[in-house]
């Protein structure tokens, strides 16, 4: 095995180590996980898009028929059903992207989603209303708990916990958000800021080496 080729399935085996040593989730899961790097994102929502396209037109074809025996009123209920489906994975994948927020936040609005929620308080981190961010975010997470594959949400929850001093509870969100982007410097070193403030020597090695590992693969 080459130099380079070792050096690469050990900065993996590092990436799968640093987003589960600071969180509940199981190997099996990460294995599974789909990394929300650009490429994934952007591969995924033209996917979803050319679906959503094809099922607008079925349903459009369905109400110019205006037929009203039951086959046609349930299909177009499906459609419908698979319509809103579509648009909200379409809003719900794109906002991990910072540059398309406006857009998933004009989706959200138009459909009543209430992730809308969460992608204002994103953007307004993003423009440096921090305060704002935080007023928006965090009653979404005490009314939900938690927000689910998603990176971008985590992470900035996950920053602005930080950002106020909760080390503790920052950890569990950027750990999480690391799960589907481990290449995320900034993550990284957030998590290692939290972890040297509670005093977590052992762990602050561990992310130390991914983090050198990963500077190595851009270098």
């Amino acid at each position: 095995m080459s130099p380079i080729s070792d050096a690469v399935i050990k900065y993996r085996n590092l990436q799968m180590g640093a987003v589960s040593v600071f969180s509940d989730t199981t190997s099996s899961v990460l294995e599974e996980t789909a990394f929300l790097d650009a490429g994934y994102i952007e591969s995924t929502t033209k996917r979803i898009q050319r679906s959503l396209k094809s099922k607008k037109s079925e349903l459009s074809t369905n109400i110019e028929m205006d037929k009203q025996d039951s086959y046609y009123i349930e299909k177009r209920k499906e459609l419908q059903d698979d319509t809103l489906r579509l648009t909200y994975r379409l809003m719900f994948i794109g906002s991990n992207d910072v540059r398309v927020l406006q857009d998933c936040e004009k989706i959200a609005e138009e459909q009543g989603f209430d992730f809308a929620q969460c992608i204002k308080g994103m953007r307004a981190y993003y423009e440096g209303y921090k305060d704002r961010a935080f007023e928006l975010i965090e009653p979404y997470y005490i009314e939900n708990g938690a927000v689910e594959n998603h990176f971008l949400i985590n992470k900035v929850f996950g920053m602005l916990l930080m950002e106020k001093g909760k080390f503790d509870k920052s950890i569990p969100f950027l750990s999480y958000a690391l799960q589907y982007n481990p290449d995320d410097m900034e993550c990284l070193n957030a998590v290692k800021k939290c972890l040297e403030n509670t005093r977590d020597v052992e762990h602050v090695k561990f992310i130390d080496q991914a983090i050198e590992m990963l500077e190595w693969r851009w270098d």
